[in-house]
């Protein structure tokens, strides 16, 4: 992955995701996790502060960041939000809640939004390391006539398409495969050229694409 790769998507979605100088953003997960791009880069860019969460993520450190006492921005996991509500807990003084990293119900995704409440900003964000941690991201509303909370729009000077085998859009409501283009993609896999060739493809229209499988 690229500087500028990471620069694109963050610069981006600092603002989407409503950070400045009031921002506090617990820094819950581990470095190994792409996603943690997202707990530290956004806030320090727009003069926000990160407030680190040392240790295992678990129950108790749950509870203290939905009290609201040192953080006030959130990223979890879905599953994070399952354990949420199965301990009864409720946020306090939380203003935006970032979700990824897994599948979003729309069980989970509407127990936060009333858990949250109406100013608490709650985005669902998708992407696979390969296209740098964050390709589309979705504001959480009310809708509960879906399975899964929608994945949202692509990012700043990044696309994706579902395609079929020859690298063509399908209808809706047919099967495909969904591809992301744009200044995000990876170079490839480090001492993987095979595995390069077969992910990173080119469309019939000369863009470099990322195969999501």
């Amino acid at each position: 992955v690229e500087h500028r790769s990471l620069v694109n998507v963050v610069g981006w979605i600092a603002p989407f995701l409503r950070c400045d100088e009031q921002t506090r953003a617990a820094y819950s997960f581990s470095p190994g996790f792409d996603l943690s791009m997202m707990q530290i880069f956004p806030p320090l860019l727009h003069g926000g502060a990160v407030i680190p969460v040392p240790g295992e993520l678990d129950h108790v450190k749950l509870r203290e960041m939905f009290s609201g006492r040192q953080a006030n921005t959130l990223a979890l996991t879905p599953t994070h939000l399952d354990l949420a509500a199965r301990l009864g807990l409720r946020p306090a003084g939380i203003r935006a809640l970032h979700l990824g990293g897994e599948n979003l119900t729309t069980a989970t995704s509407r127990w936060a939004r009333a858990s949250f409440g109406p100013d608490c900003l709650i985005v669902n964000i998708y992407g696979p390391t390969e296209a740098t941690v964050a390709c589309t991201v979705a504001v959480v509303g009310d809708d509960a006539s879906r399975a899964s909370t929608p994945i949202g729009v692509p990012v700043h000077r990044t696309s994706v398409a579902v395609l079929d085998e020859q690298g063509h859009d399908v209808r809706d409501g047919e099967l495909g495969e969904l591809y992301v283009t744009g200044v995000q993609l990876a170079r490839g896999y480090l001492g993987r050229p095979d595995l390069t060739v077969d992910r990173f493809v080119y469309l019939p229209d000369g863009r470099r694409a990322y195969r999501t499988g």
